[in-house]
């Protein structure tokens, strides 16, 4: 009778072994061998470091600044005018000239005067007639004329733009653009971002 007893309570051990045992595999998330389906958490990666935007640089002329990017575009001042030059297209330029106030000028004289210079650079060129015959350029209105044709094999479109600054009195101001382009908006939009820095310092 007294190894019967001791016998059950060596079953009942055995078996209460056996059961913390699989309660601890159980635990793990590995019962009977399989292994675990749970991936590893995914490592973050760092978020990089945006580049900075480059400052443009801002050119001073006489009582005038204009803003460009150098990798667009070149200055070249002149002993009359300054000269921005894309670097992607050689014929796409800006011209800014500054001309003093004269007793008999006015801007109609003055624009007549550029838009004849420019006639005689490129020769067979005619006024563009769809173009706005003003511009909204540094705070002031322009009066603006254009000229368009073909010139060696290209369609060039060829603004001239005048304002009189402070008006009535003061300097005459004188926008010339030129490129190849199809229209007038298609050249416009090649300098709008030049033109919309174009700021009056006096």
């Amino acid at each position: 009778m007294n190894m019967s007893h001791k016998a059950y309570v060596k079953g009942a051990s055995h078996l209460l072994c056996i059961l913390i045992f699989a309660l601890f595999l159980a635990s793990c998330g590995n019962v009977g061998g399989e292994p675990s389906t749970t991936a590893p958490a995914p490592t973050p990666s760092p978020t990089p470091t945006p580049s900075p935007t480059p400052a443009p640089k801002v050119y001073t002329g006489d009582g005038y600044t204009v803003s460009y990017y150098p990798e667009s575009w070149t200055s070249k001042p002149q002993s009359t005018y300054a000269m921005f030059t894309s670097n992607s297209d050689p014929l796409t330029t800006l011209r800014i000239t500054v001309a003093p106030a004269s007793s008999g000028a006015n801007i109609d004289a003055t624009l007549t005067k550029y838009v004849n210079d420019a006639k005689a650079q490129y020769p067979g060129l005619a006024q563009d007639t769809a173009a706005p015959s003003t511009a909204s350029i540094g705070g002031d209105t322009w009066k603006q004329t254009v000229i368009a044709g073909t010139y060696a094999g290209q369609h060039i479109e060829n603004g001239v733009l005048v304002d009189q600054h402070p008006a009535s009195t003061g300097k005459y101001y004188i926008l010339t653009l030129t490129t190849k382009a199809d229209n007038y908006d298609q050249a416009y939009s090649k300098f709008k971002g030049l033109l919309d820095t174009f700021k009056y310092t006096s």
